[in-house]
């Protein structure tokens, strides 16, 4: 099986993607999709252009994608979901599952701390999987959901 987590940005998009096997799971990509254009109908196309390519190339089973939440400004939140939701829709056009989990629960289970910060749960990503470097933020986020989702399985 294969699971695909994408961690939404209106102007990047982290996602990665691990093979699942009994008792064993393994990193096979991990990336972001630029997002081009200054309008946000503009940049919402190329998120979910990008998006569908990686599905339709890679096949994932599950795409895991974090649940929303309103952070400092409710306007920015509604255009944080607009990119979420042309994630979902890419998912769901390749006929793919989608599972949601709170920012919290993810971070709980890669950090055993709900309210770690992004750069515990980078470090804890970096770790857990045996990378070399740290990831950047977008793509250790789509990593840590993913580990969350694989943990449940």
């Amino acid at each position: 099986m294969k699971v695909m987590a994408i961690d939404p940005g209106t102007y990047r998009t982290g996602y990665a993607i691990f093979k699942v096997t009994p008792g064993a799971s393994s990193l096979l990509e991990c990336g972001k999709v630029f997002v081009r254009g200054k309008d946000l109908p503009d940049r919402l196309l190329h998120i979910h252009k990008g998006i569908e390519r990686v599905i339709r190339r890679l096949r994932p089973n599950h795409v895991v994608i974090e649940r929303p939440f309103i952070g400092k400004s409710a306007r920015d939140g509604l255009t944080l979901n607009a990119g979420r939701a042309v994630c979902m829709l890419a998912a769901a056009a390749s006929k793919v599952r989608v599972y949601e989990y709170a920012p919290a629960q993810v971070k709980k289970t890669v950090t055993g701390n709900g309210q770690a910060s992004k750069e515990y749960v980078q470090r804890m990503v970096r770790i857990q999987l045996g990378l070399r470097e740290t990831p950047e933020p977008d793509i250790a986020d789509a990593m840590a959901l993913a580990l969350c989702h694989i943990n449940r399985l």
